[in-house]
């Protein structure tokens, strides 16, 4: 038998208290909605009518460079970008390396979250064939 004692909610507590696995839950959470914000904010922001943004955005529309091969192929979800010339792109230029930092950080928190949690588990099953 298991010597642990209390409520349900102390021993979730205690679990994600020890082994730092409050810490990589944390940064799991914090980077997933973060990235989440972050790309669909250089996503929607300039999707509805990119010629008029472009336009008010002082740096002009170049309808030739958009049917040219140039700008890309349409649809790609990273790198974001929204050409408006050659040289002048709608997307700010800090959203793409955030995405890219952020999905990092969110494939390293699940990562450590679960090798903690599995950590943990082989300790509890460990001292459990123990007792």
């Amino acid at each position: 038998m298991s010597n642990e004692t209390g409520t349900p909610k102390s021993r979730l507590v205690r679990f994600f208290a020890t082994e730092g696995t409050l810490l990589w839950s944390l940064i799991t959470l914090v980077s997933s909605y973060a990235l989440v914000i972050v790309f669909f904010w250089g996503h929607t922001r300039t999707k509805v009518d990119m010629r008029s943004q472009c336009i008010v955005s002082g740096h002009g529309y170049d309808p030739e460079y958009h049917r040219s091969d140039a700008s890309g192929p349409s649809g790609e979800f990273f790198p974001i970008s929204y050409p408006c010339t050659p040289s002048y792109d709608l997307v700010q230029w800090w959203v793409n390396p955030a995405v890219a930092i952020f999905g990092v950080a969110l494939l390293i928190g699940l990562f450590a979250f679960s090798l903690t949690c599995w950590r943990l588990a082989f300790k509890t099953v460990k001292t459990l064939e123990a007792a």
